[in-house]
């Protein structure tokens, strides 16, 4: 069969993601209590599928060739280890007093991150087996060149979270203000608060726009170090913080229209399907657009 290790590796993928997302999720209903601190892990999922579907498609071929050997007591000791860490990160992110979390803002996500990356790690190698870890070592390094400083950057700004809400009611603010004199905003030591007539929210950790700012960063700098001998590096390092400012104004955009569906259309329609979906696909879009017009200008 023309490419049977390449289904090799699509079955060993999804045996790899329903490990770890039903580990995580199996550890959450064991041991939750209150998560200390709530994220939006849409965009860390879209990030993940994002870079290991590109890292498939173009190592394909490779992938074709290279025949998978299992190890049993590796299987079995890596995958003993991961679950260990998956279920350390779970008791840290799931069933932690709150008030720790929120007095050690950075040490708790720096903590909970790599916690998360080591039995992703772990349970991979049980996964895959090391016979891939040598036969795709090179490719792997870069996959960790921008996955690890990824998850660092990750677990920094989330701690900032608070700094980024009140910048988008800031904006939000100031945009209204062109069109409406029935804007109330509050800024306090807990989340932002929005109002526009008798509607109003709470801007927290997952409408701060730091998710997407950091999804931009790691698709952007894995595509630009997939072919970096293609690309020009002032170029990239130019375009880069012009395509964070985008982003983050996309952030900004999705809550400016959920403000005026909630204020004068549907509330409910504001707090559930434009909530839930607006700000995925506002950053596809925003994110295909950026490269398709960048692509081109940014090759040598």
């Amino acid at each position: 069969m023309k490419y049977t290790h390449a289904l090799q590796y699509l079955g060993r993928y999804a045996l790899f993601v329903a490990v770890l997302f039903g580990a995580d999720y199996l550890f959450f209903h064991i041991v939750a209590r209150q998560a200390p601190i709530t994220a939006n892990f849409v965009y860390f999922n879209l990030f993940f599928f994002a870079v290991t579907g590109v890292f498939f498609i173009i190592n394909m071929n490779k992938i074709n060739k290279t025949p998978f050997l299992q190890n049993w007591y590796h299987t079995i000791g890596f995958l003993g280890m991961g679950l260990l860490s998956l279920g350390v990160y779970s008791i840290f992110k799931y069933h932690l007093n709150p008030q720790l979390a929120f007095s050690y803002p950075t040490i708790y996500f720096v903590f909970v991150g790599v916690t998360y990356l080591i039995a992703a790690s772990l349970i991979a190698l049980a996964v895959f087996g090391t016979t891939f870890l040598h036969a795709f070592k090179r490719e792997l390094l870069l996959l960790g060149i921008v996955v690890i400083p990824y998850f660092g950057l990750t677990m920094g700004l989330r701690a900032q979270w608070h700094l980024f809400s009140s910048m988008v009611v800031k904006a939000n603010t100031f945009l209204m203000g062109f069109f409406t004199d029935t804007m109330s905003f509050a800024l306090t030591s807990g989340d932002p608060k929005l109002g526009l007539e008798s509607f109003s929210v709470i801007i927290g950790a997952p409408c701060s726009g730091v998710d997407s700012i950091l999804l931009f960063t790691g698709l952007y700098w894995f595509i630009g170090l997939l072919d970096f001998d293609k690309y020009n590096t002032k170029k990239l390092l130019i375009l880069y913080p012009f395509g964070l400012f985008g982003v983050f104004g996309m952030s900004i955009l999705r809550i400016f229209l959920l403000m005026l569906i909630g204020a004068y259309y549907s509330p409910e329609l504001a707090l559930d399907q434009f909530h839930s979906n607006a700000g995925w696909i506002l950053f596809v879009i925003y994110f295909l657009t950026f490269i398709y017009f960048a692509l081109p200008w940014l090759r040598k």
